[in-house]
Formats: C-alpha cells, sequence, structure tokens
C-alpha cells in the first residue's frame, strides 16, 4: 500500500546515496578498472560487454538485438570522473531484504556485477518495468515511486543531477543487458546442463521475450 511505498522509499533512497558514496579511487588499482581514458569509456566498456557476452552465448539471433547495439554505440553518453560510482547492477526491489516491522533495509544482494560506472545505470536499471509497479498507467520505479520521484529523492540525497538522455540511454542499455542474460547465457548453460537451476534457466527465455518486447517499445 501506499505509506508502505513511502515509509520502504526512504531506505531505498538513503542505500543509493550510500553505496554510490563510496570513494573508488583508494582501490580501483588493486580491483577494479575505472574507465577513464575519455568521456564515454564508461558506456563503451559496458556495451562492448553485453554484446561480447551476447554473441558468445545466444542460441538464435535477434534483428532487434542487432539494431539496439546500433542504437547504443551512436549514442554513448558522456561521463566525468566525478560522474563515475560504483554500480551494483542490480540494485532494485528483490534485491533487498528488510525487516518487516521497522520496513528498515537490512541487506543489499547479488554484488556479482559490480563495476565502476555511470550512476545513472543504476538508477535506469531500478525503474525496469518487470520489476516495477504499474498503478493508473503510472510506472512506480521497484514497485515503490514514479521514475521522477526516484530522481528527484536520489538528487536531493546525493547532489547529482539526473541527466534524462543519459538515463534514457542506460534504460536501453539495461532492457539490452536482461534479454542477453534471459536469451543468451541463461538457456545457453540451461542446454549444457551446466547449472543445478536448469528449469528456472529455461523459464527465463520466457522473461526474455518480455524483455524483447519492452525494449522493442522503449526503441
Amino acid at each position: 500500500d501506499q505509506p508502505t511505498r513511502e515509509r520502504l522509499s526512504v531506505p531505498f533512497i538513503k542505500h543509493f546515496a550510500a553505496m554510490h558514496a563510496v570513494d573508488w579511487r583508494p582501490t580501483a588499482k588493486d580491483a577494479f578498472q575505472a574507465p577513464i581514458a575519455d568521456a564515454r569509456q564508461a558506456a563503451r566498456w559496458q556495451v562492448n560487454w553485453w554484446t561480447k557476452v551476447w554473441r558468445d552465448d545466444r542460441t538464435e539471433g535477434h534483428p532487434l538485438m542487432g539494431l539496439a547495439e546500433r542504437w547504443l554505440r551512436d549514442h554513448l553518453p558522456a561521463a566525468t570522473p566525478d560522474d563515475l560510482v560504483f554500480v551494483h547492477s542490480d540494485y532494485r526491489t528483490g534485491n533487498y531484504l528488510f525487516d518487516e516491522s521497522s520496513l528498515e533495509i537490512t541487506a543489499i544482494l547479488d554484488w556479482e556485477l559490480v563495476h565502476i560506472g555511470d550512476y545513472h545505470e543504476d538508477l535506469a536499471w531500478a525503474a525496469i518495468r518487470s520489476w516495477s509497479t504499474v498503478e493508473n498507467g503510472t510506472l512506480l520505479a521497484s514497485g515503490l515511486m514514479t521514475l521522477d520521484q526516484l530522481c528527484e529523492r536520489y538528487s536531493g540525497a546525493t547532489g547529482r543531477i539526473v541527466d534524462m538522455k543519459t538515463l534514457y540511454f542506460y534504460q536501453v542499455l539495461g532492457l539490452y543487458k536482461c534479454v542477453v542474460i534471459c536469451l543468451a547465457t541463461s538457456v545457453n548453460a540451461a542446454r549444457r546442463a551446466h547449472n543445478h537451476q536448469d528449469i528456472l534457466l529455461s523459464w527465463l527465455a520466457a522473461a526474455g521475450y518480455a524483455f524483447l518486447s519492452d525494449l522493442h517499445a522503449l526503441l
């Protein structure tokens, strides 16, 4: 309900800001690569990574994925070193635990894709339709708040300005990633029987087509 959403939105934004406030500079050289060679390297690295995974793991092609890759490469946004944060890559409702009484978030899950990148990437991911809610025709990011509210509250907590064109780029990239995960890597792993979750991985193929539909609509 609305009161629960409002209360849970507070720690959701608080932890968003806390994650992005961690200084990556002291640890980057030891454990992470920082995309600081040029202004578009952060976006380019992500496009390069996920297009390579798509090409390596796909079992069949989809023309929309080629169109999406070309669009992404044609619209790489610029980012300054100050725009770079530790991007969680999967921060959303479904990947945190919370106490039902206090509605405080107690743990954040699934850190395997963390990297140094543009903070817009996490914002866009949190608002993907599949783990959001549509109420009276309005999408609630991660089932908690509108996209405008997410951006405004994030800006208020961090002092960062959300560029809507950059956010749109990462919305497209986020859906592209979802298709890769579901229709390429998951299906490939299930076919090769490399995982004890073969049934779940096969089921994800159906979700992949929903992501393709959302990607088509966004483009």
